[in-house]
């Protein structure tokens, strides 16, 4: 939670005299010795003050995430370099997203970043984390409908079609309550996987509409309604299927010994 108002004041005012070292540190060429601490993550744990402020000054704290020149930073090192053997990709990924997700400001920033689209689509990081790269691209599809924008037809399709088919892989399957080749540990555990994935989506869904897009935006306008109609009728596709394995439960127990 966010540290009350008048603490949180005192933590930006500290947070403001430490980071442009540590900026400076991050934007120039490294060092032939590593310093002793990691400077991403005490970057990210700083910045971190303006992810999660108080209600009253969130305002406030997403024009100073964009004055303090974090999330340009961040931008920069995932679109200019390569993640072979990048240990911060993971850290900085995932931090820009929450920021996107948690103010409009940061999203609509990083939606007009025209190179931000590649570096998803190429990112080592997104390609293991599902539920993340799906957010990206709602988020993004939903942003770049807004004026003056005029909508990008190509991550909207995109974001369909890989929502779709995290959707189609986490679906429960008739055949596998069959005992057909797909009833295996090893394939509905991948499946419980991919499930969790769509679960993961909607929480980070949940923080969006609570965040930087409205739910008459993120699940309701012209690019988010396709999306969640898929996230619907992935949600009513799996509890029809529930309770048909719960009904073949119930007669198997009652064909039992006990129900002869």
């Amino acid at each position: 939670p966010p540290p009350p108002a008048r603490a949180w004041l005192a933590l930006e005012a500290a947070v403001k005299t430490e980071l442009p070292p540590l900026l400076a540190e991050l934007s120039s060429p490294p060092a032939a010795a590593a310093p002793p601490a990691n400077p991403t993550a005490l970057l990210l744990s700083l910045a971190s003050c303006y992810v999660d402020p108080p209600p009253q000054h969130a305002a406030r704290a997403a024009g100073a995430l964009l004055a303090s020149g974090v999330p340009q930073l961040l931008l920069q090192r995932r679109i200019g370099a390569g993640e072979r053997g990048d240990a911060d990709a993971s850290a900085e990924w995932s931090w820009l997203l929450r920021a996107c997700c948690r103010h409009r400001t940061v999203l609509s920033f990083c939606s007009r970043v025209p190179a931000l689209l590649a570096a998803i689509r190429s990112s080592a990081h997104l390609s293991s984390r599902g539920a993340e790269r799906l957010t990206w691209l709602w988020s993004l599809a939903v942003e770049r409908r807004q004026p003056p924008l005029k909508g990008d037809a190509e991550v909207e399709a995109e974001a369909l079609v890989a929502l779709q088919a995290a959707c189609s892989a986490a679906a429960p399957l008739p055949a596998e309550a069959d005992g057909g080749t797909a009833d295996t540990d090893e394939h509905l555990r991948a499946r419980s996987e991919r499930a969790l994935c769509v679960l993961e989506l909607l929480e980070t869904l949940r923080r969006t509409a609570a965040g930087a897009l409205p739910p008459q935006l993120l699940l309701l306008s012209p690019a988010g309604s396709p999306l969640w109609a898929a996230v619907q009728e992935f949600g009513a596709g799996a509890r029809v299927e529930l309770a048909r394995r719960r009904g073949a439960n119930g007669e198997a127990a009652a064909a039992g010994p006990g129900g002869r």
